[in-house]
């Protein structure tokens, strides 16, 4: 059987260069001799040739090492190593033993201490050789080989040893662990709850760390859940190694995080993932402007973008609101403190800002944090935007018509013209053509014909609606419709109509065409309204709060919907009301698909991720301007020749003098005169009431207005006048 030493020659050889290296040193010199102890007793040749190594043998390395040593060191050397054989082979007490073997941590008290357990403490090295001789420690899976070589050996035991290891198991259990123990688990969840304390006042970090107290008889534990410490990629479940190095370390990574913050950030500069810094708030509110970590554009761009939207958030105290940048863009200085931008700065939505335009307004914030003034503050917010602040609906109560009587004298044709006087009015108008042209009917490029009866072709009849006021039109289908409107959805709004159009946008062309819209005359009541080809969702009836999804994803939806705006004719406030209600809503869309940022709450996926824009804005504004110019002028006296007839019925209400009559005009071929009839020539004040009803009445050269007690129309009809609300459709 060859030597120990000569077999592991090169191995003593190794160690021994750090040995001698580790002179002074205790502790390093200890770990060397382990790591020898370990090279040797782990490698392949103790089996392979059967070699029987020393024991201890960690003893026998140092005497291997004692001859290579300086003399002054040999003698320190040998005056330790008889130290440690003198421990040996000196005799404990058993009461003595039992206390060098007693475990110090608290953890092993949990459970009570019974003879067997007690007897592998004791008896520590005699345990561990029957464990190492039964099992293999690298295969987890024969550790029931551990406890059955364990029982084997305590059965084998003499009684005085059982006896031993039962003294010291009740002795154990009656002292518990050591009294610092006992005191650190008594006061540990007051110190960890006073330390977790302290840190969040003063630091405002969250230390995650598994408290263990008394209850009783039981030991309960718990976790506090909050940010992974310094140095982890993730939180550390309630076993897991980092929460026990955490336990043992946590002193070392508090001091990191103190003392080396500066380090930390300039690693966080250098790194390549470049984040929107946060933007933090005093204790008065106010925003304090981060520090640019990064020179990207779209990053600068983030970051104003966040600082605009906490100061609205600050004035309108929602924090789901977003920042009306189209009125920013226009009036500045009325919805911002003139002295938070730089003076002759352009405000536009924070993707159009340039870096120069970023930096501008960066170096601006900072002279005024260093002043200790508001970064950016708004003076005033948009109503709608405020809490509690909404538009409140105008009431307008219902019209009660009068009481009619029926005649039964009267005749089928009668009844026919009272329940249809779209019909009626209809006929009378063509009559009055036939008997003018001398024809069978209206001349075929006449557009009175398209326009009050709806639009349809002149070789294509009328529609038969006497079939009494059980008839009703077909209805474009709104079945998509909610049951109740939407809150800024026309359906919510009838009431304040002109209020909800002139509030849909601010452009100055829409503008201006609201107020043509005002100046255009209004039908009598009776007469038969234009039934244009428009989209479904300009009309009154539309509820929702939104257009369709398909105006948004689809740019050949939106021109159709344009083109059917563009091509519909009016002349007066009646059929206007509904293009120009198109052209808002359009309009409208357009700019809040410019002002939702990407990603904000509250908003539909097809408004976030629309097609609308700037472009499809001025589109909508060049169809208004196109509109705008076809408009006819009120004060132009329009002739048969190639004027619309329903435009000269419009302006019968500007016909109407101030006192209540009407002016008649009477023109021959040789111009003929004017005729007023005022308040005088009623006949009651009941007449005076219901009104007369003004139908035109053709005559050689220009169009004329009959009076109503005209006998030529009187033999023709009879209807009855009603009221008419101004601006209804």
């Amino acid at each position: 059987m060859a030597d120990w030493s000569v077999v592991f020659a090169e191995t003593l050889e190794e160690y021994l260069v750090l040995y001698m290296d580790a002179r002074g040193d205790l502790d390093e010199r200890a770990a060397v001799l382990k790591h020898c102890r370990d090279a040797i007793t782990q490698s392949p040749k103790v089996e392979k040739d059967s070699i029987q190594l020393p024991t201890p043998l960690h003893l026998a390395i140092r005497k291997e090492f004692l001859s290579y040593l300086a003399e002054d060191d040999q003698a320190e050397e040998e005056a330790a190593m008889k130290a440690i054989e003198d421990q040996r082979n000196k005799k404990l007490t058993p009461d003595e033993h039992a206390s060098t073997a007693k475990p110090t941590k608290a953890g092993d008290y949990h459970k009570l201490w019974d003879p067997f357990c007690t007897a592998q403490w004791i008896f520590k090295e005699e345990a561990n050789q029957i464990d190492e001789q039964s099992r293999d420690k690298s295969d987890k899976k024969n550790f029931g080989a551990h406890t059955k070589a364990l029982r084997e050996w305590w059965n084998t035991l003499d009684v005085e040893r059982k006896e031993e290891a039962s003294r010291v198991a009740g002795s154990w259990n009656a002292q518990g662990a050591p009294p610092e123990k006992q005191a650190a688990k008594k006061n540990l969840r007051n110190d960890t709850t006073e330390f977790v304390d302290t840190l969040r006042q003063s630091m405002g970090v969250h230390a995650v760390v598994l408290l263990a107290y008394k209850s009783g008889d039981d030991m309960k534990t718990t976790i506090i859940e909050a940010n992974p410490p310094m140095g982890r990629n993730k939180p550390f479940s309630m076993f897991s190694d980092g929460l026990k190095k955490w336990a043992k370390d946590g002193g070392e990574y508090l001091a990191e995080y103190v003392f080396d913050e500066e380090k930390s950030e300039s690693e966080d500069e250098d790194g390549d993932n470049d984040t929107t810094p946060v933007v933090k708030v005093d204790v008065n509110g106010n925003l304090l402007l981060p520090q640019a970590k990064s020179h990207c554009l779209k990053a600068g761009q983030d970051v104003v973008c966040e600082i605009f939207r906490k100061a609205y958030i600050k004035i309108t105290t929602r924090a789901k609101v977003a920042v009306p940048w189209l009125l920013l863009s226009k009036t500045p200085t009325e919805y911002i403190d003139p002295a938070c931008i730089p003076p002759g700065f352009c405000i536009t939505d924070p993707s159009k800002f340039t870096k120069i335009a970023i930096a501008a307004l960066w170096s601006h914030w900072q002279q005024r944090e260093k002043q200790n003034l508001p970064i950016l503050s708004f003076i005033k917010a948009r109503r709608e935007d405020l809490p509690g602040r909404q538009a409140p609906l105008e009431f307008h109560p219902a019209l009660k018509r009068d009481y009619v009587e029926i005649d039964p004298a009267k005749t089928t044709e009668e009844e026919d013209v009272e329940n249809n006087p779209t019909k009626a009015a209809v006929e009378d108008i063509d009559i009055n053509r036939m008997e003018a042209s001398g024809k069978d009917g209206a001349p075929a490029d006449d557009p009175s014909v398209e326009d009050l009866a709806g639009k349809r072709k002149a070789t294509s009849p009328i529609p038969d609606t006497s079939s009494g006021p059980s008839a009703k039109r077909p209805r474009r289908s709104l079945d998509d419709q909610p049951m109740v409107p939407e809150d800024t959805s026309p359906a919510a709004n009838q009431l304040v109509r002109g209020t909800f159009l002139g509030s849909l946008s601010t452009d100055p062309a829409d503008l201006e065409l609201f107020s043509a819209l005002h100046a255009l005359p209004r039908l009598p009541s009776g007469w038969p309204k234009s039934r244009a080809n428009l989209p479904r969702w300009a009309s009154w009836r539309w509820a929702k709060k939104y257009l369709p999804a398909e105006v948004h994803a689809n740019s050949d939806v939106f021109h159709v919907a344009l083109g059917m705006l563009r091509r519909t004719k009016f002349t007066d406030a009646g059929g206007g009301t509904p293009v120009v209600l198109g052209l808002g809503l359009l309009l409208q869309e357009c700019w809040r698909a410019v002002e939702v940022e990407p990603n904000a709450p509250g908003f539909p996926d097809f408004l976030v991720n629309s097609s609308l824009g700037h472009k499809r804005a001025e589109d909508v504004v060049s169809i208004i301007r196109q509109i705008i110019g076809d408009l006819p002028s009120p004060n132009v006296q329009v002739t048969e020749d190639g004027a619309n007839h329903e435009a000269d019925l419009g302006s019968i209400e500007d016909a109407k003098g101030k006192d209540g009559g009407v002016e008649v005009v009477k023109e021959g071929e040789d111009g003929g005169g004017k005729e007023k009839e005022g308040p005088e020539a009623e006949s009651s004040k009941a007449e005076e009431k219901q009104g007369k009803k003004i139908i035109p009445k053709k005559k050689k050269g220009k169009k004329t207005i009959a009076p109503p007690d005209s006998p030529e129309l009187k033999s023709k009809r009879q209807r009855k006048p009603s009221k008419r609300v101004l601006g209804e459709t």
